[in-house]
């Protein structure tokens, strides 16, 4: 196996925070966990273009890159109809993956890596195509589409559940190793 685990973001741009921790922080942590339970993988970390090219050169068979969600719903608090930062409330919890749209292997890999993880990080809530900001408009996100691999984006939870990231942490990735581990060979038949 050849597996690429790819840090989401990089630390000159971090990503979501809450807190004071970061989407780059708490990914570094997971991908280089997952791979030391998965043979054969390697981690990659730096600007997206930098990720993209290291894993195309080392020619990986599956790639995966971690992230956090984030969302934000708005109260209208003051009731003045006008959005306010204090306004602003983190929402949303759960796990999900993207995959390349189209690309069947990214959606079996995507399905057996969501359907480990979902039983832990619940709720599972399952795969979905990897369109940038999830906008079917602007295309395919670029890591999706760049890699020659079948390639998956996995959200393990929402950045501003701390506390549950913290508790399923260790389990999650487990999980997230098998599911690798069970793609690879479905595709590769080994």
């Amino acid at each position: 196996m050849n597996i690429a685990i790819s840090i989401g973001h990089h630390k000159d741009a971090q990503g979501a925070e809450y807190n004071g921790v970061t989407e780059y922080a708490l990914a570094t942590g997971w991908a280089h966990e997952v791979a030391s339970l998965v043979d054969g993988s390697f981690v990659v970390s730096g600007t997206l273009n930098k990720k993209v090219k290291e894993i195309n050169d080392r020619e990986a068979d599956l790639a995966i890159e971690i992230h956090f969600n984030s969302f934000k719903v708005w109260e209208d608090a003051n009731k003045n109809g006008i959005i306010d930062d204090n306004e602003l409330k983190n929402a949303g919890k759960g796990s999900e993956t993207l995959y390349y749209p189209g690309s069947s292997k990214g959606e079996l890999f995507a399905s057996c890596v969501q359907n480990h993880l979902g039983k832990i990080a619940t709720p599972d809530r399952g795969i979905k195509k990897g369109w940038y900001r999830m906008d079917k408009e602007r295309g395919p996100d670029y890591f999706l589409l760049r890699t020659k691999c079948p390639a998956i984006i996995v959200e393990p939870e929402f950045i501003h559940r701390l506390d549950r990231i913290n508790n399923i942490k260790h389990d999650a990735i487990y999980h997230i190793a098998v599911g690798i581990t069970e793609a690879y060979s479905l595709i590769y038949g080994g």
